[in-house]
């Protein structure tokens, strides 16, 4: 049986990738090609280097459903909009969801 907070992130995760998801194929490593869900994001990053430098970058990631992902490995490939990103970190949260930072290069 599940408990309140598990069916409570189960719903979260629904939401959100029905509301605000995007398709994209997903295709891991030797693996057969399929349509999952996932909320895309190419966010602005500044990482402080030395003194006021700063280095400046887009970080392209992909928040999606655990099991459409289950056992996803770096270099794993999601085409979003016409462009292949490889997958080059996976964070699960705990929730149900997992981030996947993706890279325009294969890693």
């Amino acid at each position: 049986m599940k408990t309140l907070k598990e069916i409570m992130a189960s719903d979260i995760v629904d939401v959100l990738l029905t509301d605000f998801a995007e398709g994209a194929l997903y295709t891991p490593a030797g693996g057969d090609t399929k349509t999952i869900k996932v909320t895309f994001d190419n966010e602005y990053v500044a990482v402080k280097a030395a003194g006021d430098a700063y280095i400046e970058s887009c970080g392209p990631a992909a928040y999606c459903k655990d099991s459409d992902i289950t056992g996803a490995k770096h270099n794993d490939t999601l085409v979003i909009n016409s462009i292949t990103y490889y997958v080059i970190e996976i964070h699960p949260d705990g929730t149900g969801m997992t981030t996947l930072i993706l890279s325009k290069d294969q890693g």
